[in-house]
């Protein structure tokens, strides 16, 4: 027995036999969950942003192709160039990535909760969000 009245005696939107549908609407989103949620997908973003950092450094390092872009550059420039070894220093690969990943959990976090405000205020004049949940037994 299915507990959906058929709608105006259309058979296409009738569920199959043993599958009830649920229509409902999303009308808002909770400010401060999506803040918590934007911060931690960011927290994560920062990690894999380091971890990302950490593993390209070592792999250039290990390659040895800091000399061969050292001897690159001293061909090319008449001024004599930069140790690229010292520019991209380990400290300093890693403490870039540090700040990049601390400005990617600062306006991720703020990102989040601004799109949460944005769709609040668009689903008060277009009446949310239509969404159809099916129980398949």
């Amino acid at each position: 027995m299915n507990s959906i009245a058929p709608m105006s005696g259309s058979t296409a939107n009738r569920p199959a036999q043993g599958r009830r549908l649920v229509h409902l609407r999303l009308v808002a989103v909770n400010v401060w969950s999506a803040f918590k949620v934007s911060f931690l997908v960011s927290i994560a973003l920062a990690i894999v942003g380091l971890v990302l950092a950490l593993l390209t450094w070592l792999f250039v390092s290990q390659l040895g192709l800091f000399q061969p872009i050292n001897d690159l550059l001293s061909t090319t420039s008449s001024d004599g160039a930069e140790n690229v070894a010292r520019i991209f220093s380990f400290g300093r690969v890693m403490g870039l990535s540090v700040l990049a990943g601390i400005v990617t959990i600062i306006f991720g976090t703020l990102f989040g909760g601004l799109c949460a405000v944005i769709y609040n205020a668009i689903a008060r004049i277009v009446g949310g969000l239509k969404l159809t949940f099916s129980n398949v037994r």
